[in-house]
């Protein structure tokens, strides 16, 4: 009999060596081991704070607080003892029992035995406890030997499978950050950057969480989720009716204010009556169930722009979480700043483009004029121009260009070019010597940017007009009959390389005809010969003329609406189209 129990624990340590998860380690403790030595109860518990929380048991205890799942470390009883001391406690007679524990005397027990859960120096994390009942044979000093075998495997064998958990949790912290940085990348839309932000974190560690920025020394609620979308108004009213006082040492503010991440667990009652005696917010806040919070700054380039707001009601958060919390808030703060400061230059792009442009045609008679400037959308200002020169001799002239490349310093080129046609065109309208003089300007430039360039000359009351066409596609003419042709002229060199002698060539302008001038942005296909991308739009024109004759603006959007829908891929860069129809 005596070698079948030790068999039995023999081969309690062998399966406990092969558990591959905490239930089985469980099973394995109370119900192999157990039953290996005829115990009426055994426990296997493990350490939370200053609480014990039964893993199982097997078995009615003494004390029936044990069997409530969590009970405090301070209850006088062995398995607590075991733990605290770090040491076993062998109770083997019933005489013993009494002294040691009054309030566990008087009972059939002849036997309790307690044995920590603990790795070299380290604090005990748990413990298994055995009880043994009359008529059950009291344990011999062997067969305890075993069971300390037993409660030495079992604390291993927690031991790796928390590593492994605790490894493979980093493994999946470590991955899922890699995707919020790629989902955060995704987009510049300060908004939407926020959403994203709250979404990402209710995914991965909260139940609910919010976003607050900084602005004017005010923490401003813009986005909170909620896994529960029921849920998701109180906790947008909780984080809203929360005191705003910037002097707070709890709360977001205190965690703006000094940079310093802080951790709530468990949230009491009396916790929140800290941050506010208001009734109906102890109400939501007792609504959302809340158990842990955790409120990170969100710290981008060295400066605090706002917090985060982590919160569950099925967990309580650890120094790991918040660890995780602030990596996750440092690569949103990022991602937020980039969106805001993405913002900020596109408008600033934009006000500077349309800064570039003529505010207003001049009103000429016998013409009609019609503007369209489209940007690209990047946060780069551009190189295109345009403008109409009134001559006040019944002659005008009309120009458009693009400067190579991008950024400040094409548009800074743009403007300069743009003032010295306007000052070379009233010293001398004849397009040859305005040509020149551009080469002469553009010689003393140090940046020598190249720039394509169309000039047109006309009013009066004949048939014609000049043009002088560099680097630049020809203009199109929408002759009555709503066909579209591509004016027949030399496209001389771009400016910028050097002293060309550019000539103007007279073209036919009849009454009622449209002149389209227009950039390359509007043509222009990667991967496309930019005749490919002219013969789409000349076929666009055809089919766009008939429908708006009377109306240039509406023209000029529908034809660069259409023009976008057909053909490959647009290229990024800014359109701008310019047209010119003489009166009948």
């Amino acid at each position: 009999m005596e070698l079948q129990r030790f068999t039995r624990l023999g081969r309690v340590t062998r399966d406990l060596s092969a558990a591959t998860d905490l239930d089985t380690v469980t099973d394995i403790i109370t119900r192999l081991v157990g039953d290996a030595v005829s115990a009426s109860v055994t426990m296997l518990a493990l350490r939370d704070g200053d609480d014990l929380v039964t893993l199982g048991l097997r078995g009615t205890p003494l004390v029936p607080e044990l069997a409530a799942g969590r009970f405090p470390l301070s209850e006088p009883v062995p398995i607590c003892d075991a733990i605290l001391t770090g040491q076993p406690v062998l109770l083997l007679d019933s005489e013993e029992l009494a002294a040691a524990y009054p309030n566990l005397a008087g009972s059939d027990t002849v036997a309790m035995l307690a044995f920590p859960l603990r790795s070299g120096e380290d604090q005990a994390f748990g413990a298994l406890a055995l009880r043994f009942d009359a008529p059950a044979p009291r344990p011999e000093m062997e067969e305890i030997e075993l069971l300390h075998i037993a409660a030495d495997v079992c604390t291993q064998t927690v031991l790796r499978l928390r590593a492994e958990a605790s490894s493979a949790e980093r493994l999946r912290r470590i991955e899922f950050l890699s995707s919020a940085s790629e989902q955060l990348a995704r987009s510049l839309d300060h908004h939407a950057t926020m959403q994203t932000v709250a979404e990402l974190a209710v995914s991965s560690v909260a139940d609910w969480c919010a976003v607050q920025l900084l602005e004017d020394g005010r923490l401003h609620t813009l986005v909170v989720a909620h896994s529960d979308p029921e849920l998701a108004a109180a906790a947008h009213q909780l984080m809203t009716r929360v005191p705003t006082n910037p002097n707070a040492e709890v709360g977001s503010y205190a965690v703006a204010r000094t940079g310093r991440s802080q951790l709530y667990s468990p949230v009491t009652v009396e916790l929140i009556q800290r941050v506010s005696q208001d009734p109906e917010l102890i109400a939501l806040a007792e609504q959302l169930a809340l158990q842990s919070v955790i409120v990170v700054p969100l710290v981008a380039r060295g400066r605090t722009t706002g917090t985060m707001s982590l919160a569950s009601g099925s967990r309580q958060y650890t120094a790991e979480d918040i660890v995780f919390a602030e990596d996750l808030a440092r690569r949103a703060a990022l991602a937020i700043d980039n969106a805001d400061l993405f913002s900020q230059t596109q408008r600033a792009a934009e006000t500077l483009q349309h800064a570039l442009l003529p505010q207003r045609l001049p009103e000429l008679k016998g013409w009609d004029l019609a503007t369209l400037y489209q940007p690209s959308g990047r946060a780069e200002v551009g190189g295109d121009f345009f403008d109409v020169i009134d001559l006040m001799t019944d002659r005008y002239v009309a120009v458009i260009g693009d400067v190579m490349g991008r950024g400040v310093d094409a548009a800074a080129t743009a403007a300069r070019l743009q003032a010295a046609v306007r000052a070379l065109v009233a010293a001398d309208p004849d397009l040859r010597a305005v040509a020149a003089g551009l080469d002469r300007m553009l010689a003393l430039s140090s940046e020598q940017p190249l720039v394509t360039l169309v000039l047109m000359a006309f009013g009066g009351e004949t048939d014609s007009a000049d043009v002088l066409v560099a680097g630049h596609p020809p203009p199109l003419l929408v002759g009555l009959d709503g066909t579209p042709v591509r004016w027949q002229v030399t496209v001389w060199p771009a400016f910028g390389v050097g002293d060309v002698d550019r000539r103007p060539q007279p073209v036919y302008l009849p009454r009622g005809g449209v002149v389209l001038l227009y950039t390359d942005g509007l043509v222009e296909r990667r991967d496309e010969d930019l005749d490919a991308g002219v013969d789409r739009l000349t076929a666009v024109v055809r089919h766009s003329v008939a429908e708006d004759r009377d109306h240039l603006h509406t023209f000029l959007e529908r034809v660069a609406r259409r023009v976008r829908r057909v053909g490959p891929a647009r290229h990024d860069d800014d359109v701008a189209m310019l047209a010119v129809r003489r009166c009948q």
